[in-house]
């Protein structure tokens, strides 16, 4: 039977897992790593070799993809919990949208997959302790924005209160 207090549980893990993804996609590293425990780890089975700290994955991804990107976003849906006192696992569907300055045009990546998530309780929440990716699928695909378009894109992903729409 579900309690009040598992509501309570289940609505600050979801607080923890935005936190992640507007964190990711809007590069507020800050925002990042405040939903990971001071030791939590990421893994992304056959991308990369090996499991890596948090603070590593913001290396990884801002050194890889931030040279020509735009801006990224994320989608998340069907949470499936397991709360189990102070430890819980998650199991969170998402699909992530980045876009890429690419020449004259804009590459447009889609990836949908599976955040396995475990999270332990904290003072003032949950936060993750590890996070398992699974990808599902992948897709780019070559659009063209006029540079209009591209400058308003990339000042929505830097500061979304002075998108300039």
């Amino acid at each position: 039977m579900t309690t009040p207090e598992d509501l309570l549980d289940r609505a600050a893990i979801l607080r923890t897992l935005r936190r992640y993804s507007q964190g990711v996609d809007q590069r507020q590293w800050d925002l990042y790593l405040s939903s990971f425990t001071d030791e939590g780890t990421v893994e992304i089975p056959g991308y990369l070799e090996k499991r890596i700290s948090a603070k590593e994955f913001v290396t990884f991804l801002s050194g890889t993809f931030d040279r020509n990107r735009l801006s990224g976003q994320h989608v998340l849906g069907n949470t499936l919990f397991d709360l189990r006192g102070d430890r819980a696992r998650t199991v969170t569907e998402f699909l992530a949208y980045t876009t890429e300055q690419q020449d004259e045009d804009v590459a447009v990546q889609r990836s949908a997959g599976l955040y396995v998530d475990d999270l332990v309780r904290a003072e003032g929440g949950w936060l993750i302790a590890h996070r398992t990716l699974v990808r599902k699928s992948d897709n780019r695909k070559v659009v063209h924005y006029d540079q209009r378009t591209a400058a308003l894109t990339r000042n929505a992903a830097r500061n979304p209160a002075v998108a300039g729409l």
